[in-house]
């Protein structure tokens, strides 16, 4: 409540303050990810060049976000890191167009080791045949309920359809990799009829992971290149909207936490779902409890990246390292970024943690990450291992500008739901890769939901709706 009143006090403030500093635009677009730019394109592209996108970070690109390591001497993705299906996916598209450098992800070149350091690789493959065996009648079901209107139920509950029930160290393995890994949440938390392990159908299967050190973001910023005019007051960075006013039936008021104003016929929200939800952002008049309440349903995963740099490789040669840890989820997944195909002679490796692991190790220091992640390492492979030079952990689920890393669609969520989460709000529409049902979560979700969107506006427009 305190909160709430601090921010609607602020907004007051902006507000008046304001009458000094008002601009005025046919669309202002709120968000400069791939959502919002592909917005502000597909406008631009139907004759439409009177529009202000705004993004509260320091660049375009979102939560597709390179990091130059200085301490660890290499350009690596905080954020979304892969192309999710090759070809026939559009990101794909721009991936060739600017020819952005990376390699298919092979899922099955690891090495899994128990907390003593034993090599149990073949345990872990045995593990993974008994879930193949299920996830067959998980694809079945999912199958059989979207064809017939089916009811929906969550992933964990198809898999012990299937037969599955995870006991042993190597079943949690499996699971976690194929999974929480995937989504950011456990297989309860996921929908099975809307899981994007069916999303990819149109598309090749392969994963294309960025190793490119102009970043992934590059896409987005290019493509922005293309039609931004220079010098023009059509982008504005390192402004952080804090209220949007939908009162005047003709148009879209945005207060910025700078005291400025943006009066707008039409405005696109593109921000994050876990800003959404935060409830930072005050909309006057406040959004309809239907759209709150779809708002607050849809599930903003958590997905942590810890990097680390070491003098030299100690661990396995293979892409992932497998911690088969008694904990599910502690440290399970290492990627090996010094594989010869990703960043070879960078002497990387990282982890992720997904879900509550990671909303945990988030709140802790640098130096507490370090302590506990060379912990594990050490169980795997032996007290004698250096410690690292340099950490780097990706924080997205404090980051004020996402508040977590992606969306899901979570069981008991429906399409009903969604198109009310979409819904526009008078002349204000709503993007963001959590609208696009098909591949929420995903930068081709992001991709889609700008373009459609932009379109929802340019019809309105034409219509004057």
């Amino acid at each position: 409540w305190v909160k709430k009143m601090f921010l609607n006090l602020l907004f007051s403030v902006a507000f008046v303050a304001a009458c000094t500093a008002q601009d005025k635009t046919t669309v202002v677009i709120l968000g400069g990810g791939m959502s919002g730019v592909m917005a502000a394109k597909t406008l631009n592209d139907a004759g439409i060049t009177d529009f202000i996108i705004v993004e509260s970070q320091a660049e375009l690109g979102g939560r597709m976000k390179r990091f130059d390591w200085i301490e660890g001497n290499a350009t690596l993705e905080l954020g979304a890191g892969w192309v999710h299906g090759t070809t026939g996916n559009p990101i794909w598209d721009f991936i060739k167009k600017f020819n952005i450098s990376g390699s298919i992800t092979d899922y099955e070149d690891y090495t899994a080791r128990d907390a003593n350091g034993q090599d149990v690789t073949a345990q872990l493959d045995a593990a993974y045949e008994r879930l193949e065996t299920a996830q067959n009648i998980e694809n079945l079901l999912e199958t059989y309920k979207s064809k017939n209107n089916g009811s929906d139920i969550n992933k964990r509950v198809a898999l012990r359809l299937g037969g599955w029930d995870a006991r042993t160290t190597f079943e949690h393995a499996a699971e976690y990799f194929d999974y929480d890994f995937e989504y950011g949440v456990p297989s309860e938390h996921t929908s099975l009829i809307h899981g994007a392990l069916s999303r990819n159908d149109k598309f090749s299967p392969d994963d294309y992971r960025i190793v490119d050190p102009r970043g992934y973001r590059f896409i987005v910023q290019a493509t922005a290149d293309e039609f931004l005019n220079p010098g023009a007051p059509q982008l504005r960075i390192n402004e952080r909207v804090i209220g949007i006013n939908t009162s005047n039936k003709n148009g879209v008021q945005v207060t910025l936490e700078s005291g400025a104003t943006i009066h707008a016929e039409y405005a696109i929200n593109t921000f994050s779902l876990g800003l959404l939800q935060s409830g930072n952002i005050i909309f006057k008049p406040s959004l309809t409890y239907k759209k709150l309440e779809a708002i607050n349903s849809f599930k903003m995963s958590l997905y942590t990246k810890i990097f680390l740099k070491f003098p030299s490789q100690f661990w396995d040669e293979t892409e992932f390292i497998v911690h088969t840890s008694k904990r599910k989820g502690y440290y399970t997944i290492w990627e090996n970024l010094n594989h010869k195909k990703v960043l070879s002679g960078s002497n990387i490796i990282y982890a992720t943690l997904t879900g509550t692991e990671s909303q945990r190790v988030e709140m802790l220091s640098d130096n507490e990450i370090k302590s506990e992640a060379m912990v594990v390492l050490r169980s795997m492979y032996g007290d004698k291992i250096p410690d690292p030079t340099a950490i780097l952990v990706s924080r997205w689920a404090y980051n004020s500008a996402t508040l977590g890393s992606y969306s899901n669609w979570p069981i008991g969520f429906d399409e009903d739901n969604h198109a009310k989460l979409k819904e526009p709000v008078g002349h204000l529409f709503f993007g963001g890769e959590h609208t696009n049902g098909p591949h929420c979560g995903e930068v081709t979700g992001a991709y889609y939901a700008g373009v459609d969107v932009a379109n929802e506006v340019i019809q309105c427009i034409a219509s004057k709706c």
